[in-house]
């Protein structure tokens, strides 16, 4: 995937998001694929917050997960949580489009030498608020899966504050989405980007 492709980049975020990292970015090179011009945007608004975390290298494996929507909204609800743990279920019959990986994927999935954190990443409020409950439980089976297959490595999650919380109303989506990339540049020394977009 091309930046463009993520993000959907265009000026509607320099009117919408004036200080987000896509407007930065885009007033930086326009929509151009340029990984470089990201990574200097993500120093230059996180600056003084990665001096705290001077010589701290990136250790950790980020792994994103397509959470909230593509299991909990009502569509999804009809297909039981236990079929997308045992094979990858079609977002839409015929669509060609497979977001949830089953368990068997992270069986095969090798973790570098070394690490010895894996943190899961995804919104499960996205598009369904808190009736995630699938969301979570399909967490809970990939961190249990993760731990069977590899013992004794820590599994963390992280996730955006809750819909209704305070961190949740005194931010704007897309400073919580720039935290998410500035977490992921500075702190994963792997990242396992899921299907679609993020």
């Amino acid at each position: 995937f091309t930046l463009r492709d993520r993000w959907n980049l265009s000026a509607w975020h320099l009117t919408h998001f004036p200080n987000s990292l896509a407007s930065m970015y885009v007033r930086a090179c326009g929509t151009q694929d340029n990984w470089a011009v990201l990574s200097d945007c993500v120093h230059r608004k996180y600056a003084e917050k990665d001096k705290e975390r001077v010589n701290q290298n990136a250790t950790d494996v980020v792994i994103h997960l397509r959470l909230g929507d593509v299991l909990d909204d009502d569509d999804r609800r009809k297909v039981p949580l236990a079929e997308y743990l045992r094979h990858w279920v079609e977002y839409w019959p015929g669509g060609g489009l497979w977001y949830v990986p089953p368990l068997s994927a992270y069986a095969r999935f090798k973790i570098p030498r070394g690490i010895q954190r894996v943190i899961l990443m995804g919104n499960p409020y996205f598009g369904v608020g808190e009736n995630c409950s699938r969301s979570f439980g399909y967490v809970e089976a990939v961190t249990r899966e993760l731990q069977r297959i590899h013992p004794g490595l820590e599994i963390a999650t992280r996730f955006p504050p809750p819909p209704g919380s305070q961190e949740r109303r005194t931010l704007e989506e897309s400073e919580l989405a720039d935290r998410d990339i500035h977490f992921v540049q500075s702190r994963a020394a792997v990242f396992v980007a899921s299907k679609g977009g993020i």
